[in-house]
């Protein structure tokens, strides 16, 4: 494989980051910290190229997957830039910001067959992809492979409840740190920062510096004076609760009157899928003035109206949202909940943004228009 020899070759350090949720806010994030230090040194994984497919492309700077004919085309493109890189034609940067991805038991185990990092960081491990991993213990045992490649003079970033739960901490012989959830990617980037040797003050205003991923958080202006709160990337119960407690300090920043929440359902959650989304749903209504579902699952979660997708909702609520208004919407990629993001917003000129996505990545069909 052209991507394990060129890593052997150049021996870049590796900042790894894997996790049931935030790895691809926390992985941008840690690549900004790091460039104070490093400037064009360093390189990070682009979009969604964190599987075993995406990965190698990472290594050789690829910003996209691809398919059919381009397929052949990029292979030749590895072998030229394998032989421009081993020739010290072009630069191959001295550090990778890497983002790893475990949907199925074996994926991280042969990630890390080819990818040894020097810092490996999880940044949670929660209901995701149980459909495929069955239980927590699973999604842990797959996700703690990241850290038991670490070398002696590594570090391992975790979260406390993570280390308490699975025991994260016993699968490494590198140095441990710890943190918590109120402002976990802050602490996550001050730790990372620290050990390359960057000034506490120069992360911190790095961080207030950063701007969120379309999808992930992006406050965004709605009709009738309302905001939005953009999540609609993806969803799982961990994320879905890390963007319940955003909403609740973003309404009170904003001194918001009313706080909607819009949530499609929450996919591959395998058997624990409708207890899953009760739970969240408990959540949701002690928080919400009101509660607004798409899909199937998403019913378990007893909300105050439901729709078959998301145009129809984006329909009802333009007629409920009311001036200092705040709505969260979030759901799985698949539930395209970005269309009501798009049907909400204020300015529609953005709405290219909004609906640009790893269209590749969605798993389920497109739905039909209202």
């Amino acid at each position: 494989m052209y991507a394990s020899a060129l890593l052997k070759l150049k021996k870049p350090t590796i900042v790894a980051v894997t996790g049931s949720a935030g790895k691809t806010s926390t992985k941008e994030a840690l690549f900004e910290v790091l460039k104070i230090k490093f400037k064009k040194n360093i390189s990070k994984s682009y979009g969604n190229l964190n599987n075993e497919i995406g990965l190698p492309l990472a290594v050789f700077h690829f910003k996209r997957t691809y398919s059919g004919l381009e397929y052949s085309a990029v292979i030749c493109w590895i072998f030229l830039k394998f032989s421009l890189y081993v020739l010290k034609i072009l630069p191959y940067p001295k550090v990778l910001v890497l983002e790893m991805a475990a949907d199925k038991i074996g994926d991280m185990a042969y990630l890390t067959t080819f990818v040894k990092p020097k810092v490996s960081v999880i940044t949670n491990i929660a209901s995701a992809h149980l459909e495929s991993f069955q239980t927590l213990e699973n999604v842990a045992k797959e996700k703690r492979k990241i850290l038991e490649v670490l070398p002696k003079d590594g570090l391992a970033v975790v979260s406390r409840n993570d280390v308490e739960n699975y025991q994260l901490g016993s699968r490494t012989q590198a140095q441990v740190k710890l943190f918590g959830e109120d402002n976990a990617q802050e602490e996550i980037c001050q730790i990372v920062g620290e050990y390359f040797g960057i000034k506490r003050g120069d992360i911190e205003k790095t961080l207030t510096q950063i701007k969120p991923l379309a999808g992930r958080l992006n406050l965004i202006s709605g009709k009738n004076d309302s905001w939005i709160l953009d999540d609609t990337y993806n969803a799982n119960p961990a994320s879905t609760i890390y963007a319940l407690q955003n909403l609740q300090k973003q309404a009170s920043r904003l001194k918001a009157e009313r706080k909607i929440v819009l949530l499609g359902d929450m996919l591959e959650l395998g058997k624990d899928a409708i207890a899953l989304h009760q739970q969240i749903g408990e959540q949701i209504r002690q928080q919400a003035d009101i509660f607004v579902a798409v899909g199937e699952a998403v019913k378990a979660a007893k909300p105050d109206f439901c729709f078959s997708n998301p145009l129809l909702a984006a329909e009802f609520l333009l007629k409920k949202i009311q001036r200092k208004d705040i709505i969260l919407i979030k759901g799985s990629q698949g539930m395209r909940m970005e269309q009501a993001v798009e049907k909400l917003m204020a300015n529609p000129k953005q709405a290219q943004e909004i609906l640009v996505r790893q269209s590749a990545s969605w798993k389920a069909k497109p739905l039909v228009k209202a």
